[in-house]
C-alpha cells in the first residue's frame, strides 16, 4: 500500500495486480510505503479499521484490477515455478487450493468493506498505462512501471468443470472486472477532487 498525504491518495496493491511493480518503480514518491510480504497487500478493510480512522479527512482510494481467472492462473504459475514446489496441473492445485482458506484470491472480497467496493477508481491490469497516466497527472511526473514478478508465458490447461466452478464462484469478480473493461479500462466510482 502507498499514500500520499499531499494528494490524499491511496493506492491499494493485491497480489499479482503489478503490485511488486509498482512499489519499486513509485514507492519514492510517496510518503508512505508499506512494503514486505506481509505488508504490501494491506486490505481496504484493513486500512478502514486501522489506519482511516487516524488521518484528517478522507482520502483518495485506487487499485488494479485484474481478470480474476487470469490472476488465479498468474498465482498457480509463480507458485509452481518455485524449484521445491510440487509440479502438478492446475486442476490439482485448484482443488487443493478450494479446501483451504482461497477466499482472499476474490478481489471484490479484498477491496470491499460491508460487502461495498471501498475504492473510488479502479484500473484494469491489462491498461496499465491509464493508472500510469492517472498518477502522471496527479503527481505531475512521468509514471511508468517496470514489470518485475511476471510469470512465463505458458499455456495452462483448464478443465470445463475446473472453469465453470472459478466462473461461479468468482463472479462478482468477473461481473466488476467487465464493468472496468467495459468503462474503457479505468472504472470512476467516484471522481478525484484534485488537492491545492
Amino acid at each position: 500500500m502507498l499514500v500520499s498525504h499531499k494528494h490524499k491518495l491511496v493506492i491499494f496493491t493485491l497480489q499479482r495486480t503489478a503490485s511488486q511493480s509498482i512499489h519499486s518503480s513509485i514507492s519514492n514518491l510517496f510518503d508512505v510505503s508499506i512494503d514486505g510480504k506481509k505488508y504490501r497487500h494491506i486490505t481496504p478493510g484493513e486500512f478502514a479499521n486501522y489506519i482511516e480512522p487516524f488521518l484528517p479527512e478522507k482520502y483518495y482510494k485506487i487499485a488494479i484490477f485484474r481478470d480474476p481467472i487470469c490472476r488465479c492462473v498468474s498465482l498457480y504459475k509463480k507458485i509452481t515455478s518455485h524449484p521445491l514446489e510440487e509440479k502438478t496441473t492446475f486442476d490439482i492445485w485448484y482443488k487443493k487450493l478450494i479446501k483451504t482458506n482461497y477466499t482472499w484470491i476474490s478481489q471484490y472480497k479484498q477491496l470491499s468493506v460491508n460487502s461495498e467496493i471501498y475504492v473510488d477508481r479502479l484500473f484494469d491490469f491489462d491498461r496499465i498505462d491509464l493508472f500510469c497516466n492517472f498518477l502522471s497527472s496527479i503527481l505531475k511526473t512521468d509514471i511508468k512501471l517496470h514489470h518485475f514478478g511476471r510469470s512465463n508465458k505458458v499455456h495452462v490447461e483448464i478443465s470445463n468443470d475446473v472453469h465453470n466452478h472459478m466462473r461461479s464462484y468468482y463472479k462478482k469478480d468477473i461481473d466488476l472486472y467487465k464493468s472496468i473493461v467495459d468503462a474503457g479500462g479505468e472504472l470512476i466510482i467516484n471522481p478525484y477532487q484534485s488537492t491545492p
